[in-house]
């Protein structure tokens, strides 16, 4: 299994934006795709929720700090992108990351 890392501590360097790109592409030609979103503004999961037609919702940042994370929450189908994006899944975040 290979891991691509985007990760920069300056804002607006295109990070979301290559990370959501390149995350499609490798969809596209067939790759399996894991996206964990660690930016508590949750930038790439709106991205990637909204390309994938799906509502943004509950993160799972939002379960791991509130004690409801469950390890089927983690392997939830939900998480996967079907039908719009099938080999893709998404670990989101949101604003409540911020806290910690």
């Amino acid at each position: 299994m290979k891991v691509i890392t985007f990760a920069n501590l300056k804002g607006g360097v295109g990070k979301t934006t290559m990370t959501a790109n390149i995350a499609a592409y490798l969809e596209r030609l067939g790759h399996r795709v894991l996206l964990i979103d660690f930016d508590y503004q949750g930038s790439l999961s709106r991205t990637v929720l909204g390309a994938a037609e799906r509502p943004v919702g509950a993160s799972i940042t939002d379960k791991i700090l509130t004690d409801d994370l469950i390890a089927k929450s983690i392997t939830d189908p939900q998480r996967v992108l079907a039908p719009r994006m099938p080999k893709l899944t998404l670990l989101s975040a949101s604003y409540e990351l911020n806290r910690e």
